[in-house]
């Protein structure tokens, strides 16, 4: 039934069923389920399911958005409800559909009896049925979880089926493999039985009716005159070969082959033939199962004429000489035979007494070299004939040979470190590291030149050792040494390093001039300064000697100092007391100048060391806006008092002043103040000889605070825009003030060309929409701002704009590829509005816009966002807002692997435990795989169990049966939907599972790692690839395209806008050092920036292991935390400064918000010793659990 409405906001709906017992669509205690056809019309947003307890009253509606059914939440188990549903888009909302009514069951919370009997029985190879006795319930038993494992003893179930029935046929098995099986019932509500007992059976070995390949490369040899051996390649088998038929026939071209064998290897030796015969053979494989293979092909064989048992000769006169250093040629007189010589076995040793004899060579002739020996070294040498049927002679006496000594043609190492060291005047000593050789360095060849920068070398010396002492040289003269090494056999080294060293001038006898000039003056009461006029010296001065003694009159010096300055203090002296100086000048060679003439000087009396009192009274009083004027009581001095030193601070409680003046006075102006300023002040006491007295109390005034005369600046950049026929929006540029702008005052006329404005609007903000104006109207608007002291700015330029006429075909709509995920969530945006358009006003609800037609936008944190399109067109604009229409959820769950010994677990809402499974996994991944909006958890188990999907964290279902080396998340396809991109490794390469339903390869070589990033900034997914050391870095671009990043293989990856630009980055570590990004491969952290630059983050000489990028200060910028190992944790904070985070390493970095509050959290696994920490809201560190984990991954895996 439909009810239908004329004009644009007729819609039709029907509610056609009611779904409240039906197991696959489950309605609860306190629900009911609905599901409805949709609405005939093309252009609904959405619909509203309206309800109530009384016949068409509906008291209590919910807006469902697009979709067809609806589970109503909290009603009143046992009572009657009333259901309608309403189509609606922005022209309105329709009529109600059919009314449907149903009584609410109340909760059921009685579990079904636990189903007995269960019994399992081999279907074949590949399937097992199961029946079972079924339970019963106190509502109704809805089905059966049917759980399964691998093995006669095994216990890690999982669950495999979930049928309504008694019965349950498992299909696709392995042959010849024992499962085992148990089983619960459960009810509408929810409610489980306990398990039953297992049952178990093993399916049958598959028939085989696979034949072996043929037997390959069959050989026949003569063995004696009775006898052929015959050998072949063996068959395989799917199952396995049994043995071989093998069929002979008598002649050289005979085929009436019979069977005379059925070996079992690949050998056959068939005896008690006719000596001198031709034989033919052929053969087959067979299986256990009877299946014959094809025929060989034929092999043939003739056994030996009657044996000869004759042995030849002995071979005489062996004789043997070098042939050079590295062969031996040996002779000797050939034997005889009966039938004939076949050939000889000659046998060597080592060593001029050697027996240990080996078989070298097996010539024909009378005559053997033997060639790659070791030079210098003894060989003996015996052989023996043998002829055609074997027979051996007796062994040849011995011979014996020397190759000679090999010529040794290596030269020496070149010699290492020359050092030339000046040895006085006339003497250099050169001494270097030594040269190495195959055979023993001889010695050295040392050459010379003459001056600092010679290059023409004569040989001067030629010793043995590695050291040479030059003498006879030339005083002060620079000389440059350089040598060879050279062995006995004449093989000279490379050149060494060149050596430097001039020798020492002459030495020096000539005195410095006497001192000039010396002049003594008291300092005080312990000290008189004495400085001088300095000598000069042919070498140069090197100091001086200077000589003290006590009275006006003295004679008796001594020796008080040996300054190297034309000036000497002298210090701990008398006061009031007269000394006397004298002082002669010393130079390097010890030569003393005479003394210079005497200088006096008296030192002061005893200094005054009594600091004036305390001052008194301080007060203080502002003097209007910009002074205070400070007062106070003067201090007193045993001497006199010289002045204050008077110090400031800034603030009613400050305590750091400074010194700001040095009145003689006992009051001080202070000036240039801050007006409405609080300062302190305080002063001590100081008399002429610097003693000062202790501080005064503190005294406190505040300037005035000063007159507001200063008006705000112009607001600037008015414009003005209509918004439909009745309304014009009026945006500006703010104005700024001294004090702070308190508002503006907009006026307004009418016309196009008015200047009659009047007030119309006092606004706070930059914006004003003016509303209820006259369609198709121009208007113009100015506006000046006013601060608090009722300053006005002057007049803004005018901004016009005109109405629109009324318009009735311009409608806003649009759609999204995606409505609900994780942060951060891309989503496009499709408009879907009717009209002639020419702009588009796009508001994403998070402080973003666009006026792109059908923009991208990411939604980087947690939140439920409203979204709004204006369209303009037709002289007018038109908008729709969807209320909550993005949902974007939050990574507050962990799913935790705690290994072997505990399994996996989940960490939900950060409050409670929850076990996921028993078995431990080889990795996690996290993705909203049938795109519910509700995130699905990707677990590998191994070579073993392969991966497996935990769907809405509610059932089970395989992905695939292999196991992988990594697994990512990222929208290859860029349709809105999750797909996962999985290596398989080096035998299948990289895969996606592409919207939850079918394969498609990517790549055929395995790869390290990968990460997901939008590289070149398009709003799509690219798959970043590091293929390891021999391919490097690549990016699948946009689904289509791959491009290579860098040449190196980093030890991780990570994505983040590092540079804060809305852009993604990628980080990488390269290990230690520092060095450029394309030419020195290895070397620290970088950035990938923007898609094309790379810039080093650091190059600290420890490799970091693994990095994430968080926003640990919650100011909207990445940050990175990076594991530098034994160094800790550090944190690269808004791409400017380093600082350790934490001392301890780190096992696994993690980013989640455990607590929903929308900043994030860092998860990190410490290891044994800690456990697993939180670094919660960027504050400090919380324990989560004391046991450390395989792997720890945020995600939203329960929905909420």
């Amino acid at each position: 039934m439909f009810r239908f409405f004329p004009s644009a906001r007729a819609f039709a709906t029907c509610v056609v069923a009611l779904l409240l017992a039906l197991f696959a669509y489950p309605a609860l205690a306190g629900q009911a389920s609905l599901a409805w056809n949709a609405s005939a019309s093309t252009n609904v947003t959405g619909y509203k399911v309206h309800y109530g307890m009384a016949s068409a009253s509906y008291a209590t509606h919910v807006d469902v958005g697009n979709s067809l059914s609806a589970t109503v939440p909290t009603l009143t188990p046992g009572a009657t409800y009333y259901f309608a549903v309403t189509a609606y888009n922005s022209a309105g909302e329709s009529g109600y559909s059919n009314e449907a009514s149903a009584t609410i069951p109340a909760a059921d919370t009685q579990a079904p009896t636990v189903p007995s009997n269960p019994a399992a029985a081999a279907n074949g190879s590949s399937a097992i049925n199961l029946n079972w006795t079924g339970s019963t319930d106190n509502v109704g038993v809805a089905g059966y979880r049917v759980e399964r494992c691998l093995g006669a003893s095994c216990t890690s179930f999982a669950q495999v089926a979930t049928p309504t029935s008694t019965s349950f046929a498992d299909s696709g098995l392995t042959a010849g493999t024992t499962y085992r099986y148990r089983l619960r019932a459960v009810d509408a509500a929810g409610n489980l039985s306990g398990y039953s007992t297992a049952a178990s059976a093993s399916t049958s070995a598959a028939a085989d009716t696979q034949a072996p390949t043929v037997p390959s490369n069959p050989a026949a040899a003569a063995n004696g005159s009775s006898a052929i051996n015959l050998n072949w390649t063996g068959s395989t088998d799917n199952v396995g070969v049994a043995g071989y038929r093998v069929e002979r026939c008598l002649g050289a071209s005979c085929t009436s082959f019979a069977q005379v064998a059925t070996p079992t290897s690949t050998s056959f030796a068939d005896s008690g033939l006719t000596a001198g015969t031709a034989y033919r053979y052929r053969l087959r494989a067979v299986d256990a199962a009877g299946n014959l293979s094809g025929y060989s092909t034929v092999a043939s064989a003739s056994t030996s004429a009657a044996p000869d048992t004759q042995a030849p000769t002995v071979p005489s006169n062996p004789a043997a000489a070098a042939n050079g250093s590295s062969a031996i040629n040996l002779n000797w007189t050939g034997s005889t035979d009966n039938v004939g010589v076949a050939g000889y076995q000659v046998e060597r040793c080592l060593g001029a007494s050697c027996t240990s004899f080996a078989q070298v060579a097996t010539p024909t002739s009378t005559s053997f070299a033997d060639s790659g020996l070791t030079a210098g070294t003894a060989y003996r040498y015996r052989l023996r004939a043998v002829d055609a049927a074997g027979n051996l002679s007796g062994y040849s006496t011995v011979a014996s040979a020397s190759t000679s000594a090999a010529p040794d043609t290596q030269a020496p190492t070149v010699p290492s470190n020359p050092a030339a060291a000046a040895n006085g005047s006339s003497a250099i000593n050169l001494n270097w590291t030594g040269s190495t050789d195959n055979v023993g360095v001889a010695g050295y060849r040392v050459e010379r030149c003459l001056g600092a920068s010679c290059t023409s070398f004569a040989q001067v010396a030629t010793p043995t050792s590695t050291s040479f002492a030059d003498s006879g040289l030339t005083a002060g003269t620079a000389y440059r040494y350089r040598l060879r090494a050279v062995d006995a056999a004449g093989n000279l080294s490379g050149y060494s390093a060149v050596a430097s060293a001039s020798t020492s001038a002459a030495p020096d006898t000539q005195a410095p001039t006497v001192p000039s000039n010396p002049a003594a003056a008291a300092n005080g009461s312990s000290a008189i300064n004495l400085n001088w006029t300095g000598s000069t010296d042919n070498v140069g001065v090197a100091g001086y000697q200077v000589e003290r003694c006590l009275g006006a009159s003295c004679t008796s010096f001594a020796q008080v100092a040996t300054p190297t300055s034309t000036s000497f203090a002298d210090s701990g002296l008398t006061a009031g007391t007269t000394y006397r100086y004298r002082l002669r000048a010393v130079d390097a060679a010890g030569n003393l100048s005479g003394y210079s003439t005497a200088a006096s000087a008296s030192t002061s009396a005893a200094a005054d060391t009594q600091a004036p009192t305390v001052p008194s009274n301080p007060a203080a009083a502002a003097n209007g806006s910009s002074a205070i004027n400070l007062n106070w009581t003067g201090s007193t001095d045993n001497v006199g008092v010289a002045g204050y030193r008077v110090e400031r601070c800034l603030g009613a409680s400050c305590t750091s002043f400074a010194q700001v003046a040095t009145p003689t006075s006992t009051s001080f102006a202070d000036s240039g103040l801050t007006a409405g300023t609080a300062y302190r002040y305080r002063l001590r006491a100081v008399d002429a000889a610097g003693n000062l007295s202790g501080y005064s109390a503190v005294a406190s005034a505040s300037t005035s605070a000063a007159p507001d005369t200063q008006a705000p600046t112009v607001p600037s950049n008015p414009a003005a825009a209509a918004n439909g026929s009745s309304a014009i929006n009026l945006n500006w540029t703010g104005s700024t003030d001294n004090v702070g702008v308190a508002g503006y005052r907009v006026e307004r006329c009418l016309g196009a060309s008015c200047t009659s404005f009047a007030q119309v609007a006092t606004p706070t903000s930059t914006s004003f929409a003016d509303s209820g104006l006259t369609a198709g109207t121009a208007y113009r608007y100015r506006l000046r701002a006013v601060d608090a002291a009722g300053n006005l700015s002057g007049y803004s330029a005018v901004a016009s704009a005109s109405t629109s006429a009324e318009i009735s075909s311009l409608a806003a709509d649009f759609s999204a590829n995606r409505t609900s995920g994780s942060a951060p969530m891309p989503v496009a945006f499709t408009e879907a509005s009717s009209g002639t358009i020419t702009g588009y006003a796009w508001t994403f609800g998070d402080g973003s816009t666009s006026t792109t037609k059908n923009p991208s936008h990411t939604y980087a944190r947690a939140g439920t966002y409203s979204v709004s399109l204006s369209v303009t067109g037709g002289g007018g604009t038109k908008s729709i807002t969807k209320s909550g229409y993005i949902k974007v959820g939050m990574d507050n769950d962990l799913v935790v692997d705690f290994g072997a010994n505990y399994g996996i677990w989940q960490w939900l809402n950060n409050t409670n435990w929850a076990q996921l499974h028993g078995v431990t996994a080889r990795q996690i991944a996290i993705a909203d795989v049938d795109h519910n909006g509700q995130q699905d958890q990707v677990v590998d188990f191994g070579s073993r169990y392969g991966i497996w999907m935990r769907m809405n964290n509610a059932s089970w279902t395989p992905l695939h049966w292999l196991s992988a080396n990594w697994i990512v998340k990222a929208d290859v396809d860029d349709n809105g939907q999750d797909d996962l991109v999985i290596d398989f490794g080096s035998r299948y390469g990289i895969w996606m599972y592409m919207n939850g339903s079918n394969w498609k390869t990517l790549h055929g070589t395995t790869a390290k790692q990968a990460i997901v990033a939008d590289v070149d900034h398009n709003g799509r997914d690219d798959v970043v690839v590091d293929f390891g050391a021999a391919y490097g870095v690549w990016a699948y671009l946009n689904g289509t395209t791959w491009t290579r990043l860098d040449a190196r293989s980093p030890n991780w990856m990570s994505k983040a806008d590092v540079d804060h630009n809305g852009q993604d980055d990628l980080v990488m570590s390269f290990g230690a050092g520092t060095g450029s990004a394309q030419s020195y491969p290895g070397k620290g952290i970088w950035a990938y920036l923007n898609g094309s630059t790379w810039r080093q983050l650091d190059s600290r000489a420890v490799a970091s292991t693994r990095g994430i990028a968080i926003d640990v200060d919650h100011d909207g910028q990445d940050d990175l935390v990076i594991d530098y190992g034994a160094s800790g944790l550090w944190i690269y904070r808004n791409d400017t400064d380093w600082v350790q985070l934490h001392s301890a390493a780190g096992k696994s970095l993690a980013k989640a918000d455990l607590d929903s509050n929308g900043q994030d959290d860092l998860v990190v696994d410490f290891g044994s010793r800690y456990g697993i920490n939180v670094y919660m809201n960027g504050m400090g560190w919380a324990a989560l659990h004391g046991t450390t984990a395989s792997s720890v991954t945020p995600g939203q895996v329960d929905g909420q």
